[in-house]
């Protein structure tokens, strides 16, 4: 009778194991979403509450001026918000999942690298089109200098956003979320409040100035988060041999679906100012 009694109790056994992993996946589960929707909460409530500050402040027509700045800047960023990101999340969730760290610092020096490409040839090429476009045009003086600073806010906001994403794919997709775009949105709140406690008048090139600075902090910010969270052994660890040509080639639909919302929610902005 025992040898029949002990495989009954051991099915029982497992089936009741298998409850439990379930249950505990489930909540992990159900608090992950908890927290990234309280996460994404706060980066759409500070960004509404930076549209409403500085439309107080600047007035109609530098808010508009500034409207489609951002829009613009958004449009050019494209190529490195988009794909980039996505890639390094989906490709060190997987390394990870195996505990491959060589693969994992392979992806992270591929997408840094990669990232740095393409910042580069989208600063150098938009700086030259608007001193071109100066030079031929001679527009306002601020809003040349205004849309310089506005684009170097492409820098710490890609590295931000790339290290944000990595942290995601160890399994912190909350901290992800905050240190790659959250940080940034909660300090430009919070140096607005402070700004606006003095008598200093807010013009259109010192509020993209305090935006770049409320960047480029949160994404000092994310450096050291990426460095607090990443494998520990990973500095000694040579990296893998990187499929460069997949990971490419993966990036294109990824860059389509995310660029075409990009553009579809700036190009009303984009519109408006033109005309």
């Amino acid at each position: 009778s025992q040898v029949t009694v002990l495989p009954e109790r051991a099915a029982k056994l497992g089936f009741y194991m298998q409850i439990r992993k379930t249950a505990s996946l489930r909540g992990v589960f159900l608090k992950s979403s908890f927290l990234s929707f309280f996460a994404n909460a706060i980066h759409a409530f500070a960004k509404m509450m930076i549209s409403i500050f500085l439309a107080r402040a600047l007035g109609v027509e530098d808010y508009g001026v500034y409207a489609l700045i951002f829009a613009i800047v958004s449009l050019i960023s494209v190529p490195t918000q988009i794909g980039l990101p996505q890639l390094a999340t989906r490709e060190t969730a997987a390394a990870n999942a195996v505990s491959n760290v060589a693969l994992v610092k392979a992806v992270w020096i591929w997408s840094i690298r990669a990232m740095g490409k393409v910042v580069t040839l989208i600063l150098a090429g938009t700086v030259l089109a608007i001193l071109g476009y100066h030079l031929l045009y001679a527009p306002q003086q601020y809003d040349i200098y205004a849309l310089l600073v506005a684009i170097a806010l492409i820098v710490p906001g890609s590295l931000a956003m790339l290290l944000g994403a990595m942290v995601k794919g160890l399994g912190r997709p909350v901290l992800g979320t905050l240190i790659g775009s959250v940080v940034a949105s909660v300090l430009t709140v919070l140096f607005l409040v402070i700004l606006s406690l003095t008598s200093y008048q807010v013009h259109l090139s010192t509020t993209f100035l305090l935006l770049f600075f409320a960047s480029s902090l949160a994404s000092v910010i994310a450096f050291f988060t990426w460095v607090m969270v990443r494998p520990k052994d990973i500095r000694w660890i040579a990296p893998a041999a990187s499929p460069n040509k997949i990971w490419r080639h993966a990036l294109l639909p990824m860059a389509a679906i995310g660029g075409m919302q990009t553009v579809n929610s700036q190009l009303d902005a984009l519109i408006l100012g033109v005309m």
